[in-house]
């Protein structure tokens, strides 16, 4: 008679399947670290360019000869100027 080959795995296959399944699967995650690192970072440069720097100014006000006040200007914060007579 002839030897039947059971069409089941034998349990190295079984295995060695896992570790291989396994192996990709962390290399997959790592590859999708490495991604969002990368991106994150190109991100923040990116915003950094876009976004002009905030400044903020004391709410402190100048009172001129005349009587009126004037208010500090970003972004150096100088009183702006006083109105002329």
């Amino acid at each position: 008679m002839k030897e039947e080959t059971s069409k089941t795995e034998k349990p190295s296959e079984k295995k060695q399947d896992n570790k291989t399944f396994l192996i990709v699967i962390v290399v997959f995650l790592i590859g999708i670290f490495i991604g969002y690192i990368i991106r994150g970072t190109n991100a923040t440069d990116s915003e950094k360019k876009d976004v002009p720097e905030m400044v903020a100014c004391t709410m402190d006000v100048k009172i001129c000869p005349d009587g009126s006040a004037v208010s500090r200007i970003p972004p150096d914060c100088n009183f702006s100027e006083c109105p002329e007579e």
